[in-house]
């Protein structure tokens, strides 16, 4: 690509030199990706999706063994990065990044912490986390959105790279060997948008950590793939998404100056839902509070209009929800709850709120409009919100519009916010609680993964004490 290597050549580059320091609003971005990513990973080691995926897989002792979080037990490394991706994914609680229009941490943490062997330190771990972000932004700036647009679901393909490079980085692979171990990735790389609303939206985060462990340590061994794979005539670019080589120029000037994680910055999460519907999640709240001061009742309202790029509806296709995957990508649902509860909780989804009467009655009522964007290239257009619009049985009319959802970085929680929602997730004591805010700082991080078990934490935690 330039007289300095190819695109996995430089993006290698980046990840192997381990000497790179993290700036602050990095280092911050990092910490809380990190914290959010374990207390969707300890919930969702209990969700349905990731206890039957973990009957598929066989336990490995330690040392082999890594620890699948919250579950007592050990897998062999890519086995253990499929069954805790998986877990952070089935939620869908866990945090999601603009460039790559993936979510980031939630393939990053289980890949990382699949490879490390011994102590991990969390100095190593966001480095290693930085290194696996910059794969994931830095390729997503050269192919989204058109490679989101013809139906790849980014968690699963830039996923697989992203926790390749991660992974490399933790096990402290050179420059080539990290180049082929992205390049492998890409061969591994998959997931569709057609399969959300099902239990393959989880699995296909966990078949993305999968992949990139074992492409890690398979050019550890030695194999190889092509170094021009991403920006080749009939490479990776060209293949899912139709874009020229020249469009990765641009993205890999900028390696790590500066870091992408701190250029984008994370969204955290504010509902369990896609981020796709957080905009109007947040329209319809304030809207709940404009209906209420006007003293409009429920059985008033005869129509909910939702308004959204046509991008954003084409994946949240449910009108009327049939179970809780279903539910997390269905605009007239979370409309409708949002505008009786003003949240939307986990709880809603294991209690199937869809078939509450008042609930039901309102999905019945919504119509989704989505309009083309005037600069489709952007994922969230300030000029251009979501918006909900009531009109009641009299003919008056209330809207809401929102640019950014709660969370994300134009609008982001606090990290004690954040702190606050991984405590609801783990349901953890403030000892524990107190090593997840600090992780940082920790010499070896096992210690925390140990505390998010309660079936055996303690016990281990006082032998490594000792």
């Amino acid at each position: 690509m330039t007289q300095g290597g190819t695109a996995t050549e430089l993006l290698a580059d980046i990840v192997s030199d381990a000497s790179l320091p993290l700036d602050q609003r990095s280092a911050a971005n990092i910490e809380i990706g990190v914290i959010d990513a374990l207390g969707c990973i300890t919930a969702g080691s209990r969700s349905e999706v990731a206890e039957r995926a973990g009957l598929t897989v066989a336990d490995c002792s330690p040392p082999v063994g890594r620890k699948v979080v919250g579950t007592g037990r050990y897998a062999a490394p890519s086995s253990a990065g499929f069954l805790n991706a998986t877990a952070g994914h089935a939620l869908e609680f866990d945090d999601w990044e603009i460039a790559g229009n993936s979510h980031p941490s939630i393939v990053l943490v289980p890949a990382i912490l699949a490879t490390s062997r011994g102590r991990l330190c969390g100095a190593s771990l966001a480095a290693a986390y930085a290194r696996g972000f910059e794969v994931i932004a830095r390729v997503g700036e050269a192919i989204n959105f058109e490679h989101y647009r013809r139906g790849w679901h980014a968690t699963g393909t830039l996923g697989a790279m992203g926790s390749a490079a991660a992974a490399a980085a933790v096990m402290g692979l050179d420059r080539t060997t990290t180049a082929h171990a992205i390049s492998l990735a890409c061969s591994r790389s998959g997931g569709i948008t057609a399969q959300f609303g099902s239990d393959a939206k989880a699995l296909q985060a966990g078949f993305a950590a999968e992949a990139g462990v074992s492409a890690a340590m398979l050019a550890a061994q030695g194999l190889t793939g092509r170094l021009d794979v991403l920006e080749s005539p009939n490479g990776y670019g060209v293949v899912t998404a139709g874009v020229p080589p020249d469009r990765f120029e641009t993205p890999l000037t900028k390696l790590a100056a500066p870091w992408a994680i701190g250029e984008h910055g994370l969204g955290i999460k504010a509902h369990p839902t896609c981020g796709y519907t957080h905009r109007v999640i947040d329209a319809a709240i304030e809207l709940r509070s404009q209906l209420a001061t006007a003293g409009i009742a429920r059985d008033d309202i005869e129509v909910i209009e939702i308004a959204l790029p046509e991008m954003h509806a084409s994946i949240l296709p449910y009108q009327h929800p049939t179970s809780a995957d279903e539910a997390r990508f269905s605009l007239p649902f979370v409309a409708a709850l949002a505008l009786v509860d003003g949240q939307i909780i986990l709880n809603d989804f294991s209690s199937a709120r869809w078939d509450d009467p008042v609930v039901s009655m309102l999905i019945e009522r919504c119509r989704v409009e989505p309009f083309t964007p005037r600069r489709p290239e952007l994922n969230y257009d300030p000029d251009e919100p979501d918006s909900v619009t009531v009109t009641t049985s009299a003919g008056r009319r209330f809207n809401a519009s929102v640019a950014f959802p709660l969370g994300s970085p134009q609008r982001p929680l606090a990290k004690a916010d954040v702190v606050a929602k991984a405590a609801a997730l783990t349901n953890a004591d403030s000892w524990v609680l107190g090593l997840l805010e600090r992780w940082t700082e920790l010499g070896d991080v096992r210690l925390l993964i140990d505390a998010l078990d309660p079936s055996d934490a303690y016990g281990e935690l006082s032998r490594r004490v000792a």
